[in-house]
């Protein structure tokens, strides 16, 4: 959760981010709640370090890690991706100019082909028969479940 002076500019910065789940405009000492899912955890530290604590229309950040749910908890979210030019989040330096991807610390960003994991794939990615041609693992389809019931 965090503040922000223009909640409207943060929520249409993440839009159309692969990593963004879903957000919310909240009442109380924050006044907004963003959902990222990625398969790491320095992955959602570099959106959050690069991309939201450095934006001037953020005023305080507190990042939170889910460890429990009540209930199960599906994030639908989209595996296959269009790849295009410019990242959606609108960071004009790329990934491949950032330290966190540099290091490894990041994945990427997966709508502009500068992505090192295996969560998402682009639509060129994909051969005839829809297998992803480089890699010999298939990509993940439908939605992200995160089951964080106790057992």
């Amino acid at each position: 959760m965090f503040s922000s002076n223009n909640p409207q500019q943060i929520m249409d910065m993440f839009r159309e981010c692969p990593y963004f789940a879903h957000g919310f405009t909240i009442s109380g000492r924050s006044n907004l709640c963003l959902i990222f899912a990625s398969e790491n955890i320095s992955t959602l530290e570099a959106i959050v370090n690069g991309h939201i604590r450095p934006n001037r229309w953020v005023t305080a950040v507190d990042f939170n890690i889910m460890i429990g749910s009540e209930r199960p908890f599906i994030i639908p979210t989209s595996l296959v991706l269009e790849r295009r030019e410019g990242s959606p989040c609108g960071n004009p330096f790329g990934c491949r100019e950032c330290k966190s991807f540099k290091e490894k610390r990041c994945m990427g960003c997966p709508s502009t082909g500068q992505y090192q994991g295996h969560f998402f794939v682009t639509v060129d990615q994909l051969g005839s028969a829809g297998q992803k041609v480089s890699s010999k693992r298939a990509p993940p389809r439908g939605s992200l479940r995160a089951d964080m019931s106790p057992p």
